[in-house]
């Protein structure tokens, strides 16, 4: 994986939604057990079309639906990690199909304009 990562450092957050766009997948690599309560960062990249990876547990499978728009994996594995990372870069028509499910996603949470609590609320309703 070591050719296919690219670490930006900081930049401005107006580049952010231009970088999100050209990246084939985000992966949330969060290891807290108090959670990403927000995960504004999952919706973020959603809106902009590029599925994420994330650990399988606090609001993230909330939002991710696994193989739709993105896929969970087995929190603090490495090695699923690197499984479902491998499988998006190295899978075409599973990257296309995931980047489409996670632009959809990102659509929903656009229309029509909502607040973040409702966003939020949204992806609760929608899991249960």
């Amino acid at each position: 994986l070591q050719n296919q990562v690219v670490l930006l450092g900081s930049k401005p957050h107006d580049e952010i939604p231009v970088i999100m766009q050209e990246c084939d997948v985000l992966v949330a690599a969060t290891r807290t057990l108090v959670g990403e309560g927000r995960c504004m960062t999952v919706m973020e990249s959603m809106v902009a079309g590029t599925p994420v990876i994330a650990p399988d547990h606090t609001a993230f499978p909330f939002l991710i639906k696994d193989g739709v728009n993105g896929l969970l994996y087995e929190p603090d594995s490495v090695n699923d990690l690197n499984k479902k990372i491998s499988k998006v870069l190295y899978d075409g028509s599973f990257h296309s199909r995931l980047k489409e499910g996670a632009a959809q996603y990102g659509l929903t949470l656009l229309e029509p304009p909502m607040t973040f609590s409702q966003a939020v609320f949204k992806a609760f309703k929608n899991k249960h």
